[in-house]
């Protein structure tokens, strides 16, 4: 057979080939219109999800951020902020350094409490109750200070120690005393420290319970969300002398452990430390407590009780 005839026959089976299937031609046609739909919508979910992806990343930076910036801040404070006032638990008695009479004395005395105790603090006066306490064999003079404790971090701040801090100790104010008269002896309560005790320890003691003082942290635990508040009453007892101190608490919190934090009278480190001043009208002895002598006052004792008015010269 010649070349010719070879290349007519083989053109003739390609001419005589079977059609494709319908099937075939619908889905050949299908997968060419389909496939840039599913490459454009592949596209789009995928740089969605790209994007979602960075935006939460950078969500989450910057509130990492934002909390860098807010642990710096509060970094530059204590962990725990402090507000702090003398408290008069009446009978209250007033221990001023100066000399004064009774004229100037009642002119103040007749105001209402917060406004008697920002002006009498203002001429140097020390607040403390009437009543002396009976610790042991000794009188001792009791002053009660309202102290309120915030957390100031971003976790909670715990409170692990706290204790009194001597600055100064000296002999008491003999200046002039202005003295509301109370019936019987006073007892110690709740949370008190002894500033006589150079530890300075705060202990605890539940008034009318009979029961031994305990340290205040084995009865009481703290710990402070940020913003918190814990609003406690702290009682200092002195026999005999003047004291200077502040509050010291040691404090946990995240992976910090053992940062003090120190409170003096306007709540802060810096501040004038907190005063507390031993004084006496003299008291006789009872159930085996000793006798106590009258303290030197320049100024006199004036005595009040109900609207009636007395005076102590120098003892």
């Amino acid at each position: 057979m010649g070349r010719g005839a070879r290349r007519r026959r083989a053109a003739r089976r390609r001419r005589e080939a079977p059609a494709k299937p319908e099937w075939r031609r619908w889905w050949t046609w299908a997968s060419v219109a389909l496939i840039p739909t599913v490459l454009t919508v592949g596209g789009v979910w995928l740089g969605a999800t790209i994007s979602l992806n960075q935006a939460g990343e950078l969500e989450a930076r910057a509130q990492q951020g934002a909390e860098r910036v807010e642990d710096a801040r509060l970094a530059a404070e204590p962990a725990v902020t402090a507000r702090v006032r003398p408290v008069g638990v009446s009978p209250q008695t007033w221990v001023f350094p100066d000399v004064l009479d009774r004229a100037t004395l009642a002119r103040t005395y007749d105001r209402v409490q917060d406004d008697r105790v920002r002006e009498f603090g203002s001429w140097g006066a020390v607040l403390s109750d009437s009543e002396l306490v009976a610790v042991g064999d000794v009188y001792k003079t009791r002053s009660s200070f309202h102290v309120t404790l915030v957390g100031n971090r971003r976790e909670p701040v715990r409170v692990v120690a706290a204790r009194a801090v001597v600055v100064e100790r000296s002999a008491p104010l003999d200046g002039t005393v202005l003295h509301e008269i109370p019936q019987g002896v006073g007892a110690v309560e709740d949370v008190f420290v002894d500033l006589d005790d150079p530890s300075g320890a705060l202990r605890y003691v539940e008034d009318g319970s009979g029961d031994q003082a305990r340290p205040w942290l084995d009865v009481r635990s703290v710990s402070l969300e940020q913003g918190e508040a814990v609003d406690l009453e702290v009682s200092t007892l002195t026999s005999e002398h003047r004291y200077l101190w502040r509050l010291e608490l040691t404090v946990d919190y995240g992976s910090t452990r053992g940062e003090t934090v120190l409170i003096g009278a306007d709540g802060t480190a810096d501040g004038k430390p907190i005063e507390s001043n031993a004084w006496s009208p003299g008291k006789p002895g009872v159930d085996g407590v000793a006798a106590k002598e009258m303290f030197h006052y320049r100024g006199g004792i004036h005595h009040v009780y109900g609207d009636e008015w007395s005076f102590s010269g120098p003892g």
